[in-house]
């Protein structure tokens, strides 16, 4: 029962984290682009550009945009990437600080739902020919700038150079909501694209309806190009903490069946022994001791047994707590609130179990009882 409670806490508390953007009505569509027939990186970003144009004049779509690492998804090209920091003190190529490395579109944090803190997003007047931009996130700018403001501030990065912080974007949990975030920065797409990169679609319409509609897409601008992974942000989501909800489910599927033993084990346990004291009870009940006198007498036994069970219980969970570590999230293998609460479950179904047996014994006559004796 502790271990069900921890994971069903931990359970709950992951589920409440903020992703860093808006899951709903959001669809996404992997492409991966063959080196053979787009080997140049211009060929690259002109595709995905195009695509993100093309199923934005489609019915129903509300805004689209394409990054090359999309959150929860396996799919895509992702890396650290070294900068430095103007005004900042220089350190050696080994000792620089990296980010993750993400290259986007105009559109995609509107798309997505991620906030612009600061500064402005990416717009299509950003590339090779205009000045070199980069957004970062709200974690690096905690890190490296403190009081200082970013936007305005220029970065160099290897095979990108000199970048100018244009703005400042929300925390986004990429590796799953249990991860911590990391530095990151965010490369307008044209300014060094990959060959592997999501679209994301948002739309009120149905998921199924969207992805039909993207395929077709893009089976227009490329018949011989499949796409990889078509999923909603939603599904992706739930796929992050498929396995937290099945460690909770089957804990909690063990611990109730550990639950009806145990009130099976105190029913058997007080029957047996209301048996065996029937003689006794149909004595006390014919010197004056009245039907509540005896579900008390029944009552504190069982209590006595189960106040013993309950310490061993607690004792044993503490111990056995440190191997669930691993599996919980923000929540402690001793917590004492899941402690109390499963202490206190184990009582009631404990007393509940007893009562049942503890009832009958207040109606045994005491002349049967004499007689059974």
């Amino acid at each position: 029962l502790m271990g069900a409670g921890l994971l069903v806490r931990s359970f709950l508390r992951l589920t409440s984290v903020d992703p860093g953007f808006q899951v709903e009505n959001v669809v996404s569509v992997a492409v991966t682009l063959p080196l053979t027939r787009y080997g140049e990186s211009s060929q690259q970003s002109q595709f995905f550009v195009d695509l993100a144009e093309r199923v934005a004049q489609l019915p129903g779509i509300d805004t689209t945009g394409v990054v090359t690492t999309l959150p929860f998804s396996s799919l895509g090209t992702e890396f650290d990437i070294p900068f430095s920091i103007e005004g900042l003190d220089a350190a050696s190529p080994s000792e620089r600080p990296q980010a993750k490395y993400r290259a986007v579109t105009p559109g995609y944090f509107e798309t997505m739902g991620i906030p612009l803190l600061a500064g402005r997003s990416v717009d299509r007047l950003d590339g090779i020919e205009t000045r070199r931009v980069v957004l970062i996130n709200e974690t690096m700018a905690a890190r490296y700038f403190q009081d200082r403001t970013p936007v305005g501030t220029v970065l160099n990065m290897p095979m990108l150079g000199d970048l100018e912080i244009v703005g400042v974007v929300g925390d986004v949990r990429h590796q799953g909501l249990a991860a911590e975030v990391e530095p990151e920065v965010f490369v307008p797409l044209v300014q060094l694209p990959l060959p592997e990169a999501h679209l994301v679609v948002r739309s009120m319409s149905d998921p199924a309806t969207i992805a039909s509609a993207v395929r077709t897409e893009v089976g227009r601008m490329d018949a011989q190009l499949p796409l990889t992974q078509v999923a909603s942000m939603e599904s992706l989501l739930a796929a992050s903490v498929a396995q937290p909800r099945f460690n909770m489910a089957l804990i909690v599927m063990l611990a109730l069946y550990a639950v009806v033993l145990a009130g099976t084990g105190v029913y058997g346990v007080i029957s047996y022994s209301v048996a065996q004291r029937t003689g006794e009870i149909g004595l006390r009940m014919a010197l004056g001791a009245g039907a509540l006198d005896t579900v008390t007498l029944v009552v504190r036994q069982a209590g006595r047994m189960l106040l013993l069970g309950v310490v061993a219980g607690v004792a044993g969970s503490l111990a056995a707590g440190r191997f669930l570590e691993g599996m919980l999230f923000s929540v402690a293998p001793s917590d004492p609130t899941t402690l109390a609460l499963v202490a206190l479950s184990v009582l009631l179904t404990g007393l509940l179990a007893a009562l049942i047996p503890a009832l009958r014994a207040s109606r045994v006559h005491p002349v049967e009882a004499l007689r059974t004796d």
